[in-house]
């Protein structure tokens, strides 16, 4: 039984962007409660269910997860294979929050967590987040209007929320420093000609070590970092500045305008004359 509920209007929405579509907060007791892909509907996007009090029942495939407060699980609308249920033991109300997100990019974004980190989250009950949504789910009115800036922001945070859950932030992590010295020696760098190598002599690491790091972390090694960097420097001087590209190229260091050409041609995928001519 659907205790509260509020449906948003998203204002002009985009497709790209993830947006809330409902907020409903349930109470279920019965023992046939049950819902799978043939009872929710195949719009794109998905929802994700937080347990408040009591238990559920998730399941995916042949994996059964036992849903107790602070458990959620994040699943795409009418994905096959997917079900959640009060269970046939359950005594107790089984009170939980939901929230459906809109759009292909929220159906975007719910398949690549799942795809990283599973389809159950943890958050706490009682934190703030949790909080304000069960408080908005109580004001009057069933249709709340909503900017697209807002539903945006609103879906970042839960989404954002659930990231931390799997991947708590620890700033004493040797890695993640090691990450900020490396971007900060770049950004503070990058109107001259340096490698891989250069860095992780300033930093006193090995220049393997720092390319693990760097590859786990950001996905990308240190030399493209490197590249991106200088290259959106060198677009600012094209777009901003009246600058020749070989003056633009001595400035940033580079041993030729040729070399510069290359880079930025690979970087960008066009030569500096063709990007500032654009």
């Amino acid at each position: 039984m659907r205790v509260y509920q509020k449906q948003y209007q998203i204002i002009e929405p985009l497709e790209s962007i993830p947006r809330p579509g409902e907020l409903v907060e349930e109470v279920q007791t019965a023992p046939y409660y049950r819902i799978d892909e043939n009872t929710r509907r195949p719009f794109a996007g998905g929802q994700f269910s937080l347990t408040i009090e009591g238990e559920g029942i998730f399941q995916i495939g042949g994996q059964i997860t036992t849903l107790k407060a602070g458990d959620g699980f994040l699943a795409l609308h009418g994905e096959e294979n997917v079900s959640y249920f009060f269970p046939p033991y359950g005594k107790e109300p089984w009170i939980f929050l939901w929230i459906s997100f809109m759009g292909e990019g929220a159906e975007n974004s719910i398949r690549e967590m799942n795809e990283r980190h599973g389809s159950i989250y943890h958050l706490d009950v009682n934190g703030r987040l949790v909080s304000e949504l069960r408080a908005n789910v109580r004001r009057s009115g069933v249709v709340s209007p909503m900017e697209m800036g807002e539903g945006a922001e609103m879906s970042s945070r839960i989404f954002g929320a659930l990231l931390d859950s799997k991947l708590p932030r620890n700033e004493n992590n040797p890695e993640n420093a090691l990450i900020t010295r490396f971007q900060e020696y770049v950004l503070d760098n990058v109107m001259r000609d340096f490698g891989v190598g250069d860095v992780s002599d300033a930093l006193s690491v090995s220049r393997e070590h720092l390319s693990r790091v760097v590859a786990r972390k950001m996905e990308m090694s240190p030399a493209a970092y490197i590249r991106e960097k200088r290259m959106r420097e060198a677009r600012h001087f094209l777009m901003d500045t009246n600058l020749a590209c070989s003056d633009i190229s001595e400035t940033m260091g580079f041993t030729s305008p040729a070399s510069f050409s290359r880079t930025f041609k690979a970087v960008t995928g066009i030569t500096p004359d063709r990007y500032r001519k654009r």
